[in-house]
C-alpha cells in the first residue's frame, strides 16, 4: 500500500531521509528492523515483519496496538494488560516513540506477564516490538516540534501495521483501559469497516480549514455540516479486508501524513487543529463513514493517574489473577 508518490507540499518541506526511501522501506522507519531482540532469554519479542493474519490458524483477527515515550510509560503498562487479558489470542505490537531506560525495564516486565497469560491460554499470538527511527524523518514531523509533529507518527506506524497484518488493528493510546464498551464498538466496526469514537469537539473548533481546503482540493474531502463533532483518536479499528478502509480511507491517511500542507500546518498548534484525528474525521467523513458523529462507545481512558499503583493497574491485575490465576503485582512490574 506504500507505492504512490508524494506530489503536493510546501516547497521547504524536506526530509532528512530521500522520500522514496522512507515511504517504501519499513526498515528505514525503525531503528534495529529484523534485529533480534535485545533480551536473549524474551527470544518470543520479533521485531521485524508481522506475520499476515491467517483465519485457517489464527484465532482472533484482531491485532492490539498501543505506542508511547516516556511521559506515558507507566499507563501504557496497565492498557496492554487490560486489553490483553481480554483478547488472549490476539497478537500485540508496541511501538517505542522514546522510552528511557527505567521505562523499557517497565515494559519488559509486561512482555513477561504478556507471555504467561498467553501460555495459561495455550494462545499461539506473537509480540512484536517497534522502534520508531526519528532520525529518519523530518525536523516537523519530530515530537517535539510543534503540535508534536502533526503526531504524523501515529498513523505512520499504524499503516504500517496494517498492511502486514491483512486483517483488523485496534489502536489505544497509553492511557486507554478496557471497558465493555469496547466490544459494543467493535459492533458498530464489523458493520462499517473502520471505527474511531466521538471526540468533545466539532470540526469548526479544532480542524483548521487549510487541512481541509487541501483535502476538499484533491478529492479527499468534501463539504458537509463542519458544526458536527470529529472523531477521536484515542482508539481506532481499521479492516484491511474492507476495501472502503484499505484504499479510500488509510491510504490517505498516511499520505497525508507525509505531507505537511496536508497534516502538519506550519505555524498551527493543536489549539486550532488536532491533526491525525481531524484528517482521519475528514477522510472518513468523506466516505459515508461518519457513526463517530453520534457514538461514542470507547475505552475508559485515564489522565495521568497518581503514581504507579492505582486503581488502573489494581483492576488489570485483578482480571489476570482472576481470568488467567496468574499473581502478578505491581511490584512484579515496576521493580526495575
Amino acid at each position: 500500500m506504500h507505492s504512490l508518490p508524494l506530489e503536493y507540499d510546501y516547497l521547504n518541506s524536506t526530509h532528512s531521509t530521500p522520500f522514496n526511501r522512507l515511504y517504501n522501506d519499513y526498515a528505514n522507519r525503525y531503528v534495529n528492523y529484523s534485529i533480534p531482540f535485545s533480551v536473549a532469554s524474551m527470544s518470543y519479542v520479533k521485531t521485524g515483519d508481522i506475520r499476515a493474519y491467517n483465519a485457517s490458524i489464527d484465532k482472533s483477527d484482531i491485532l492490539l496496538m498501543f505506542g508511547a515515550s516516556s511521559n506515558h510509560a507507566t499507563y501504557v503498562v496497565y492498557c496492554i494488560l487490560s486489553f490483553v487479558i481480554e483478547f488472549p489470542f490476539s497478537p500485540v505490537v508496541f511501538v517505542d516513540y522514546g522510552l528511557k531506560p527505567k521505562d523499557s525495564c517497565y515494559l519488559l516486565n509486561t512482555y513477561r506477564v504478556v507471555n504467561r497469560i498467553w501460555a495459561k491460554f495455550k494462545s499461539s499470538a506473537a509480540l512484536y516490538h517497534r522502534i520508531y527511527n526519528w532520525s529518519a524523518f523530518p525536523d516537523w514531523m519530530q515530537m517535539n516540534a510543534l503540535n508534536h509533529g502533526g503526531y504524523t507518527w501515529k498513523p505512520i506506524a499504524i499503516a504500517d501495521v496494517f498492511a502486514q497484518w491483512k486483517a483488523v488493528v485496534m489502536w489505544n493510546d497509553a492511557g486507554s483501559y478496557f471497558s465493555t464498551n469496547v466490544p459494543r464498538a467493535l459492533t458498530v466496526f464489523r458493520r462499517d469497516g473502520v471505527y474511531i469514537p466521538e471526540d468533545f469537539s466539532s470540526f469548526e473548533q479544532q480542524v483548521h480549514t487549510a487541512s481541509y481546503r487541501f483535502l476538499m482540493k484533491h478529492g479527499f474531502a468534501r463539504p458537509f455540516n463542519y458544526s458536527v463533532k470529529m472523531g477521536r483518536a484515542c482508539f481506532m479499528l481499521f479492516d484491511y479486508r474492507n476495501t472502503i478502509c484499505r484504499k479510500n480511507i488509510m491510504l490517505p491517511w498516511v499520505q497525508c501524513a507525509y505531507t505537511r500542507q496536508c497534516m502538519t500546518l506550519v505555524g498551527v498548534n493543536k489549539t486550532y487543529h488536532l491533526p491525525e484525528q481531524g484528517v482521519l474525521s475528514l477522510i472518513m467523513m468523506n466516505n459515508n463513514k461518519s457513526a463517530f458523529t453520534t457514538i461514542h462507545f470507547r475505552p475508559y481512558n485515564s489522565h495521568d493517574p497518581p503514581g504507579l499503583d492505582n486503581k488502573y493497574i489494581r483492576g488489570a491485575l485483578e482480571s489476570i489473577r482472576t481470568r488467567a490465576n496468574i499473581h502478578a503485582t505491581v511490584k512484579t512490574l515496576y521493580s526495575c
